[in-house]
C-alpha cells in the first residue's frame, strides 16, 4: 500500500470514532437502519463488521484486524461504491496499525 503522508494517526483515529459513532446511530435506530439498507446496498454482515473494526481496532491484534478488514472487502459485491470507499479507509486504518506496532 503506498504511504499516505495526509492521513495521520490522530486524523485516523478521528475517523474512526465518528464513524463509530455513527454505526451506532444506526444501530440503535430501526428506521434509520432500514432505509440505509434499503437505498445503499448495505450487507447487514458488512455493516457489523465495520462497526467491530471501528469500535475495537485499537484492541485488536494486528492479525485480527488484518483479517475483519479482508473479510470485509470480500463481501462486496458489483459496484458498491460507497462500501469499496470504507475498505480503502479500512486499508489505510490496518497501515497505520501495523505502521505503530513495527511491522
Amino acid at each position: 500500500m503506498l504511504p499516505l503522508p495526509h492521513c495521520r494517526e490522530k486524523d485516523i483515529q478521528k475517523d474512526a470514532q465518528l464513524i463509530g459513532e455513527i454505526l451506532g446511530q444506526i444501530y440503535r435506530d430501526k428506521r434509520l437502519y432500514r432505509c440505509l439498507c434499503d437505498s445503499v446496498s448495505i450487507r447487514p454482515e458488512r455493516l457489523r463488521l465495520l462497526y467491530q473494526v471501528v469500535t475495537n481496532y485499537d484492541r485488536m491484534s494486528p492479525e485480527a484486524l488484518r483479517e475483519k478488514v479482508y473479510r470485509y472487502g470480500n463481501l462486496i459485491e458489483d459496484e458498491e461504491l460507497l462500501a469499496r470507499q470504507m475498505f480503502l479507509w479500512l486499508m489505510r486504518l490496518l497501515e497505520s496499525v501495523e505502521k505503530s506496532n513495527g511491522k
